[in-house]
């Protein structure tokens, strides 16, 4: 073997060492306050602005450039036919083990399977994965096999029945807020016993939904991951349609292809954002300093379930 070769092979022994090295990882962010590395005012006020802006732009740009921005695209092929039934009987058999093992095995977050499973690889993993190939959760949801075999089972029509209108994206919004005051307020989203409650109950009242007002209707405007995976969906570059198949796009498109929303699926989006950003207002020393917590000695989440509920809200509203 030649000197260069040895400095090669070497210098690729080194880099998989470092990637395959095991190292300390979070998987979320802690409950002390982040310290910044600049003056609070240039970050909160910076990212403010930046927001405002971005509407500003595109309040003033034609539409026409955005029409032909979307409508660029590469066809890559059709696709196959999937398996919806057995995909999502796969999910709720999977959903059915983690639910058991959190309430039956550890009580430690580190060790017992669900909250890894929800807060890592669902509710982080699967989140990036729906911005860059499209609605996964359309196939992969746990909730169409067992809602299929009830209305088989017990001869239940397709729909019990009609979704009202006035309900819009409401019921959506309701769950979301939940989960959301699960995830940032709730004392312990993290055990495994608790966690377990909280997504079986989440999978009753989907079935509920969709064996009353059937599945299309709940899960399109009702369930509210389903509603959420859709919209974030929407900036994939990766497409994919029943009738033109898989599509390579410029991301955002779908955003453009979508159209308007009405008021309900407005709010909806609006909570999705209050929600993510709350929940880095909430560990900032400024948001902490206002209820005289002093951010290095943080007394848990129970000493400050009630305002941080109130800044949900208001994160909501505003």
């Amino acid at each position: 073997m030649t000197a260069r070769n040895r400095r090669w092979h070497g210098g690729a022994a080194t880099v998989a060492a470092i990637l395959v090295a095991p190292a300390l990882a979070w998987a979320h962010a802690g409950e002390r306050g982040f310290v910044l590395l600049m003056p609070r005012g240039y970050a909160l006020w910076g990212g403010t602005l930046a927001v405002a802006a971005s509407f500003l732009v595109l309040l003033a740009m034609p539409e026409a450039p955005f029409r032909r921005f979307a409508a660029a695209g590469i066809r890559l092929g059709r696709l196959p036919p999937v398996p919806a039934t057995w995909l999502s009987a796969i999910s709720f058999a999977l959903m059915f083990a983690l639910i058991a093992a959190g309430l039956t095995g550890t009580r430690d977050p580190l060790e017992n399977p669900l909250p890894l499973t929800v807060w890592t690889l669902w509710w982080g993993g699967l989140t990036a994965a729906h911005a860059l190939f499209g609605n996964l959760w359309a196939a992969l949801n746990p909730w169409i096999a067992p809602d299929r075999l009830l209305r088989a089972l017990f001869r239940l029509p397709e729909t019990s029945l009609a979704y009202p209108p006035r309900l819009g994206h409401w019921p959506a919004i309701a769950t979301f807020l939940a989960f959301g005051w699960f995830e940032l307020v709730h004392p312990a989203p993290d055990d495994p016993a608790r966690l377990a409650l909280a997504v079986s109950a989440y999978a009753a009242i989907t079935l509920l939904g969709m064996l009353l007002f059937g599945a299309r209707a709940w899960l399109t405007q009702g369930e509210a991951f389903g509603v959420f995976f859709r919209f974030v969906s929407l900036v994939a570059p990766v497409q994919a349609d029943p009738d033109r198949g898989v599509t390579l796009v410029p991301p955002g498109a779908g955003l453009v292809r979508h159209g308007a929303l009405d008021p309900s699926a407005a709010l909806f989006l609006l909570l999705m954002l209050a929600t993510v950003s709350f929940d880095g207002l909430a560990k900032t020393f400024w948001w902490l300093g206002l209820g005289g917590i002093n951010p290095l000695e943080f007394p848990g989440r129970t000493a400050v379930m009630g305002r941080n509920s109130l800044g949900l809200l208001l994160s909501w509203a505003g």
